[in-house]
């Protein structure tokens, strides 16, 4: 089922079956993370785009498209681009963009918010670091923080967000 919650020591051993001899293992192993949406495992499934066999091949690209819902080509080097453009954005500047989150006036709380939206490789950092504006009193900063919740496919943020059905503004009302 899309969406299966395992918890992160299943997933850690779901991961290492993508190095496994066995191109059986490690093609089930990248459909497993596709269907639990395992930003984790996306370093090992770009690898897996250039496998031997067809059927992993397949699988990692398939799976990718699932965790990301970008649709690139099986390219790995178009996939390993979108990678390290991710891995270089969160040094640079998403770090350090989540941790000021509290500091930022509410404008520019929603710009970063925005921002933070259009990256959710790293969502084990940024969703506990968002979940709290669930609760601001400003309507657009709750409707941005469910917009990074849900680009993240945060399901740990879903008791939080329940709540949210009867919310005073009618646009934040699910």
């Amino acid at each position: 089922e899309e969406g299966e919650a395992l918890d992160d020591f299943d997933l850690g051993r779901v991961r290492a079956y993508l190095n496994h001899d066995e191109p059986g293992c490690r093609a089930g192993a990248a459909r497993v993370a596709g269907r639990t949406v395992d930003f984790e495992a996306a370093g090992p499934l770009l690898e897996l785009l250039g496998d031997e066999s067809s059927i992993v091949a397949s699988a990692a690209h398939q799976a990718l498209q699932d965790i990301t819902d970008l649709r690139f080509g099986p390219s790995a080097q178009r996939w390993r681009l979108w990678h390290q453009r991710e891995m270089n954005w969160w040094a640079d500047r998403g770090e350090v963009l989540v941790e000021s989150l509290p500091r930022l006036s509410r404008a520019h709380r929603i710009s970063a918010l925005n921002e933070l939206a259009s990256h959710p490789l790293q969502r084990r950092h940024i969703a506990p670091a968002v979940e709290p504006y669930l609760e601001d009193v400003d309507s657009r900063t709750v409707m941005m923080a469910l917009s990074v919740l849900e680009s993240a496919r945060a399901r740990a943020s879903v008791p939080l967000i329940e709540p949210l059905l009867a919310h005073p503004s009618e646009d934040v009302q699910l």
